[in-house]
């Protein structure tokens, strides 16, 4: 049995074939929320199996760790053909695993939703893993939405574009042949009324 490891999503090639490949992670589409407790994501994740030949793959999803006592509250993945059954998952510290079943010559869309607390002035996503894929993601959009009583006080991507809704801003970014630079990191205060 050959093992393969890599990262971003860090996988390891559960198949039995000894000639097997790592899926193809391609395209990413997340949104991200600010509030005044959590730091919360909502990601859908591409991959495609191009080999000819049925393969499963046991995904390490990494989680920043921000020193709280529980660094992921909440996690949900599904299969986005069958959003019914989500996937079985198993944490441990800042480390989600599941297994990722794959047809030969297909594409799979992985929905994966979890809430962290934040530390009360940054929130930070890992992109930067995206590196250990060894090609830029085809594409990837992110957007932010924050009530008005956090306040921006940096972003280590800067946004394309925002869009005020009153008590609600949105933040936009839309990213072609991307390969991090760095982390999506926000750095932020809670104003009070």
């Amino acid at each position: 049995m050959k093992f393969k490891l890599c990262f971003l999503l860090l996988v390891v090639d559960a198949s039995l074939s000894a000639y097997a490949q790592k899926p193809e992670f391609f395209r990413e589409e997340i949104s991200f929320g600010i509030d005044s407790v959590f730091f919360t994501v909502n990601g859908d994740y591409y991959f495609r199996n191009n080999s000819n030949e049925y393969h499963s793959y046991v995904i390490v999803y990494p989680v920043r760790s921000n020193n709280t006592p529980r660094p992921i509250d909440t996690i949900m993945v599904f299969d986005r053909n069958d959003m019914a059954h989500p996937v079985r998952v198993h944490m441990k510290d800042t480390l989600v695993t599941f297994t990722l079943n794959m047809a030969p010559r297909s594409v799979k869309t992985i929905k994966i939703v979890y809430r962290q607390q934040h530390t009360g002035n940054e929130a930070r996503y890992i992109l930067l893993t995206t590196k250990f894929w060894q090609k830029p993601l085809e594409s990837a959009s992110y957007n932010l939405v924050v009530n008005k009583n956090v306040k921006i006080d940096k972003f280590s991507i800067v946004p394309d574009s925002a869009v005020d809704f009153g008590d609600t801003l949105i933040y936009y970014w839309k990213k072609e042949k991307f390969m991090p630079e760095n982390d999506f990191e926000v750095r932020f205060s809670l104003l009070r009324y």
